[in-house]
């Protein structure tokens, strides 16, 4: 959902910050699950745009709670994000032998890394005049 006056920057920014973020992450998880695929762009890419699908869907549900506030919005993205990286890491790391006894652990760190990730987007607001995506 845009913020600001021309949501195109914001859109910009969002993405790039968001696809560079998950790409990083990417290339730790093919460390983590011992394979090179995927690459780490694509798995950013795909990170992305599943956060992209998932946020929208989250900020419906958040309009429809009566207490709407940054930190109930904050709260409420855990289980959204539990969801996003669940699925993610079996979609493209379950065929690895290290799936099992690795995935809950990069599943936890992936949920940290997405709010690490809304720092850099959120402080965008402030700075980039075209305003700031949130999904």
């Amino acid at each position: 959902m845009p913020f600001g006056p021309t949501p195109s920057i914001g859109l910009l920014s969002f993405a790039i910050i968001k696809v560079a973020g998950y790409s990083l992450f990417g290339h730790e998880l093919n460390k983590s699950f011992k394979t090179n695929k995927p690459r780490p762009f694509v798995f950013g890419v795909t990170r992305t745009a599943l956060g992209v699908a998932v946020g929208a869907l989250a900020v419906l549900f958040f309009t429809k709670t009566p207490k709407a506030d940054l930190t109930t919005f904050l709260i409420l993205l855990v289980p959204f994000r539990l969801g996003e990286w669940t699925s993610i890491i079996w979609f493209f790391y379950r065929p690895t032998k290290a799936y099992r006894r690795t995935s809950l652990k990069m599943t936890i760190l992936g949920i940290l890394w997405s709010f690490a990730l809304d720092i850099p987007v959120i402080a965008s607001l402030l700075i980039i005049p075209g305003g700031l995506w949130i999904c």
